[in-house]
């Protein structure tokens, strides 16, 4: 009976362990141009960098892979679609501490990336930060590039 119970215990923790590594999927015009293209993200915790969303952008258009990594603080996280050529991210944590944070990048054909064009956070006091990013040019994946 106690091997019974330690069976299905390792069960569903390897169960839920897996269900917790399952890839999200979002659709859109992400490379600004008519054709739906498909972005699959999985979060993943890397030994160099921490937490990260590992992403795969299918490009409809071109059948073209494009992969890339998002760090993050928390594993609650999302990203959506927010109009053409437009990604937006999501990203919060509960509690006394928490805080929501939502980072909007806009695609550039010139470095065939996202960048970022806006944060707005808001803490658990209920207070907003918002940030625009002119004098920088950082893509969704951390990139820097020179203006």
């Amino acid at each position: 009976m106690m091997i019974k119970k330690t069976m299905l215990s390792l069960l569903l923790l390897f169960g839920s362990m897996s269900y917790g590594q399952e890839s999200k999927m979002v659709t859109g015009y992400f490379d600004n141009d008519t054709v739906i293209d498909t972005l699959y993200y999985k979060f993943n915790i890397d030994s160099a960098n921490g937490p990260i969303y590992q992403c795969t952008m299918i490009r409809s258009d071109k059948k073209e892979k494009l992969s890339f990594d998002i760090g993050v603080a928390f594993k609650s996280f999302q990203v959506s679609n927010c109009g053409k050529g437009c990604i937006e991210t999501y990203q919060w944590k509960t509690g006394m501490d928490g805080f929501e944070e939502y980072k909007t990048y806009k695609y550039c054909k010139e470095y065939d990336n996202w960048i970022l064009k806006k944060e707005r956070t808001l803490d658990a006091d209920g207070k907003e930060k918002t940030t625009t990013h002119k004098k920088t040019i950082t893509g969704i994946d951390g990139r820097e590039y020179k203006k």
